[in-house]
């Protein structure tokens, strides 16, 4: 690392290669953040919850009416 150099009472001011690495390091995070929500956006089904989601049919024999609940998954 190189030297540092105060600034204040207790501050201390990063020399250059100091500051480029941390400039650096911070670009990786936000590139690493970034692609994290990309691929999750990509990729919805892997990552949501299953959702019970309960349908109802309406089935008509002849004069009769018959109401089916039928359950079906979401996000699967």
């Amino acid at each position: 690392m190189g030297r540092k150099e105060t600034k204040g009472p207790g501050q201390e001011r990063m020399k250059g290669k100091e500051t480029r690495k941390r400039k650096n390091f911070l670009k990786k995070e936000k590139n690493k953040k970034k692609s994290r929500t990309h691929s999750l956006l990509e990729r919805p089904a892997k990552t949501a919850k299953k959702k019970k989601k309960k349908e109802r049919e309406i089935i008509t024999q002849g004069t009769e009416i018959h109401i089916a609940a039928v359950e079906t998954w979401e996000g699967a």
